[in-house]
């Protein structure tokens, strides 16, 4: 067409001119489109609504898509975060259990330390007791066979009680040892699924945009809210139409 304007120019608008497309320079200057670019506005035009349709279509596809992840990623968020906090009431009872088995070792620890003091003093005592019925018997020949007797026999008892006192003590605090080593086993694992938890929301919260359940909540609600608002909208001229009618 530049070209055809030139050339018109060129022979003051006196020849007419015709463009391959089909657009004519009359004389005088007034030009016309031809049939060949009437068809191909109107095949442009035709392929341009139909690329326009298909990506409305795609958009649409796409966006139900999202508010299937987003609901899907609500629910797992929720799922995970319920999974934490129990993981948390786990992890503090057994800490709470660590701690009153942390008491009851001391304490039997003290009883053991109690007990060997005890038998240590009761077998000086004894020592001592026997020394000062010797030194009766044979030095102010004095009979000291029921000396000798209830000796022996408040011996016997004090250190019959000290060992079977000492003897539960050893086996309780045993068992107490193999209590809280099998607990400490089992913080690790449940510290271990508390890692693999955060990790799993952090990755979640990452990929929603969102810093917990409830805000990725408020922004689906959102979602929907802006949605209706926007099927409200399209649906005015229809429900104008309607009413127009009704008038």
């Amino acid at each position: 067409i530049d070209a055809a304007i030139a050339m018109a120019g060129k022979y003051n608008n006196r020849f007419k001119i015709v463009t391959l497309d089909g657009q004519v320079m009359n004389p005088g200057g007034s030009m016309t489109g031809g049939s060949v670019n009437k068809e191909a506005g109107i095949l442009s035009r035709a392929n341009e609504l139909e690329k326009l349709t298909a990506r409305e279509k795609e958009l649409q596809d796409n966006k139900l898509v999202l508010e299937a992840e987003l609901s899907e990623g609500l629910d797992k968020i929720r799922k995970a975060e319920d999974y934490q906090g129990l993981i948390k009431k786990d992890l503090k009872r057994l800490d709470a259990e660590h701690q009153a088995y942390e008491i009851r070792r001391k304490e039997l620890n003290v009883t053991l330390a109690n007990t060997k003091s005890v038998s240590v003093i009761c077998v000086s005592a004894m020592a001592i007791c026997m020394l000062t019925l010797l030194f009766f018997q044979f030095g102010l020949q004095m009979d000291s066979g029921i000396g000798y007797i209830l000796t022996g026999l408040l011996t016997a008892g004090v250190l019959t009680f000290v060992f079977v006192r000492f003897r539960d003590a050893s086996q309780e605090l045993r068992r107490v040892n193999q209590a809280i080593q099998k607990l400490i086993s089992l913080q690790n694992r449940v510290k271990i699924r508390y890692v693999n938890n955060t990790n799993l929301l952090e990755y979640l919260y990452t990929k929603y945009l969102a810093d917990s359940g409830d805000e990725l909540e408020k922004k689906l609600q959102l979602f929907y809210e802006e949605r209706e608002e926007r099927q409200q909208y399209e649906r005015m001229p229809e429900d104008l139409s309607y009413y127009q009618k009704e008038l």
